[in-house]
């Protein structure tokens, strides 16, 4: 038997072998309302002039997370996302489906269950999908954590008897070095989310705790001689362009993790 020359081996290395294609379902459509403040919205800065139009923060990266073939064994199913809300704000050069959102800056929480009406009033359908990144502006104005919580149970509870099949992913608080006092109120108040989310859990809603601030770590208010620090802005309040697809990660695993798509 004649040896193989190396032409020959080189050439069998290149042909191309025939891959049986997995035959994928249908993507689930899901109506998703992003809520929060400045950080939803997506700015890079603590002024309204650094909120712009075009500006989408984690909202684009954790869409487009969510269409991409999901966690585990599966037959490819990914989400057909759309979003609403009152607000529509974001690049141009994605799908404008992806651009509506409820992410309004300096709001506080109660400020955002002041607009929940107009929030769900923004579609026809209700949200299969809520996600909530709120309180920054509250550690901001010195608000207590008693209150904080407070707040958030009341606006949990609308947004249970508004929309009851809504699916809610509630994050925690980024990490901040803008100022001591509100760092102190994040992590105070970030301890308080678990039990928040397990009593509401509880009571039949559908909701997740997201681990944003474990994410990002040492991402705002990181010392600046990590490479870390850059993940925030100079304010090191809000993400920059390479910290906002970190955040929509934690989004996007907890997600994929628990999103009920039956």
């Amino acid at each position: 038997r004649k040896m193989m020359n190396l032409v020959q081996f080189t050439m069998l290395l290149f042909i191309p072998a025939t891959v049986a294609r997995e035959e994928c379902a249908a993507p689930v459509n899901v109506l998703w309302l992003p809520i929060g403040d400045s950080i939803t919205w997506g700015c890079n800065g603590p002024s309204l002039g650094d909120c712009h139009n075009d500006s989408a923060g984690y909202r684009v990266p954790l869409a487009l997370a969510l269409t991409q073939h999901p966690l585990g064994p599966s037959n490819c199913m990914g989400f057909n996302v759309r979003t609403m809300g009152t607000l529509m704000t974001g690049p141009p050069y994605v799908p404008q489906d992806w651009l509506r959102h409820e992410g309004h800056p300096a709001y506080q929480i109660n400020m955002i269950e002041d607009i929940l009406g107009q929030s769900l009033r923004s579609s026809p359908q209700p949200p299969d999908l809520i996600t909530i990144h709120i309180g920054t502006n509250d550690c901001n104005v010195n608000m207590s954590t008693a209150d904080m919580e407070a707040n958030m149970n009341s606006l949990l509870g609308e947004i249970k008897v508004r929309a009851p099949e809504a699916q809610v992913f509630l994050a925690d608080l980024l990490s901040t070095g803008f100022k001591q006092q509100m760092e102190e109120c994040i992590i105070a108040f970030n301890n308080l989310i678990p039990q928040i989310v397990g009593n509401w859990a509880a009571q039949g809603m559908a909701i997740h705790h997201v681990t944003v601030f474990d994410t990002m770590q040492p991402g705002c208010g990181a010392d600046p001689n990590y490479p870390e620090h850059d993940f925030c802005g100079e304010d090191q309040m809000h993400p920059t362009s390479a910290g906002y697809p970190r955040m929509a990660s934690a989004f996007a695993l907890s997600i994929l993790r628990n999103f009920n798509v039956a």
